[in-house]
């Protein structure tokens, strides 16, 4: 593999010392440059933390790299566990067809939920999320392990999270509060590679792979992001464009009504097409395989989004390829060179695919 792109506190004497040897053995050779461009929470940053830490050389994520993500870790957490509080509240449950009634186990959490409903809005979480745990970390963390024991509360998370835009991960967190709450509180590798954490700006990494080197661009997925995207098209080698699958029955963050992968098809279709990527190739990257393939086995139809698509709702393999001639089918000038899906999250997974990317962005040496 490579080499970190840059020294690091936590890196070893060997890993500075492999990264310098390599970096003066490639010193003279032109970088590959590739762009991961996608729509919001597609997965894109994922990928890139997820790759960043298999080809940049160190494996371990600094401490201090740590320390800044337990912030967003817990407004996650907040926002939402008070989404499905809303929810329980909002949603008359006893006229689902797939709810089966039953009373809190615990009695006392039904203020507790009333009044995280009504009294928290999502801008009060966003300004006073922090303040908020520092000053009652063990009390709200204890509510929500009691929570989310709660049949009625998990039923409201499986049939109305795309509603109230509550993460896939939320489980994830709620069933690791116990080591959450904790004061000393230092989040693993897993819970940071899951948290949604919002991109702004520009990242990249340095890394090599085979006797070439590559830099890998991350920019922000937001609306309010994309405007920073043309800043850095000039001399792109790739696209790895990303895509969430399980995002067909999903809306927007920003005004939670546009269709996400509506969103993406117009992104792909307006940037596939860009003078600014002439000469570039592109690889389509559907993401959150595992999620989607959940979504479509408990009973959610693409037909609901694209009523044109004609398969059954249970027909994984035609659901994948029929998403997957959505995007191609924008592909006038035939730019994209080949299709992967994967889940970001399984490192394994990820690096098989990762690595036949690289390797055919190297193979493919005359043609970018």
């Amino acid at each position: 593999m490579g080499a970190v792109c840059s020294h690091n506190k936590d890196a070893t004497d060997e890993e500075i010392n492999n990264f310098e040897k390599q970096k003066t053995e490639f010193s003279n050779k032109t970088p590959k440059k590739l762009l991961l461009l996608g729509a919001g929470d597609s997965g894109k940053s994922t990928i890139f933390r997820q790759l960043r830490r298999l080809f940049g050389g160190i494996n371990e994520i600094p401490t201090k790299e740590r320390m800044k993500a337990t912030d967003p870790i817990i407004e996650n957490i907040i926002k939402n566990m008070i989404s499905l509080c809303r929810a329980l509240t909002n949603e008359k449950l006893e006229n689902d067809i797939n709810y089966t009634p039953n009373i809190l186990q615990n009695p006392n959490l039904d203020q507790i939920i009333q009044n995280y409903s009504q009294n928290l809005t999502d801008e009060i979480i966003c300004l006073n999320s922090q303040k908020m745990w520092k000053e009652n970390n063990f009390e709200m963390g204890q509510h929500f392990i009691q929570l989310w024991k709660e049949p009625s509360l998990q039923y409201c998370f499986n049939y109305y999270k795309t509603k109230y835009q509550v993460e896939e991960s939320a489980p994830y967190y709620f069933n690791n509060l116990e080591r959450i709450i904790k004061e000393d509180y230092l989040p693993l590798d897993e819970d940071i590679l899951r948290t949604r954490i919002k991109t702004t700006g520009v990242i990249d990494q340095e890394f090599y792979f085979e006797n070439q080197k590559f830099i890998l661009i991350d920019v922000g997925g937001q609306r309010s992001e994309r405007r920073k995207w043309l800043n850095h098209f000039e001399n792109v080698d790739a696209i790895l464009y990303v895509c969430s699958l399980s995002e067909f029955d999903q809306s927007c963050y920003e005004d939670n009504i546009t269709n996400r992968m509506q969103e993406s098809l117009k992104l792909f279709s307006e940037y596939i097409v860009s003078k600014h990527f002439e000469n570039v190739i592109v690889y389509l990257i559907f993401n959150k395989e595992d999620i989607f393939e959940n979504k479509i086995k408990i009973g959610k139809s693409l037909k609901v989004t694209f009523p044109n698509y004609d398969g059954n709702d249970n027909d994984l393999i035609k659901s994948k390829e029929f998403i997957e001639n959505l995007y191609l089918e924008k592909d006038t000038l035939n730019k994209v060179r080949q299709s992967y899906f994967m889940v970001a999250l399984d490192k394994d997974n990820l690096l098989k695919n990762a690595e036949s990317i690289i390797k055919d962005i190297i193979s493919s040496n005359n043609e970018l």
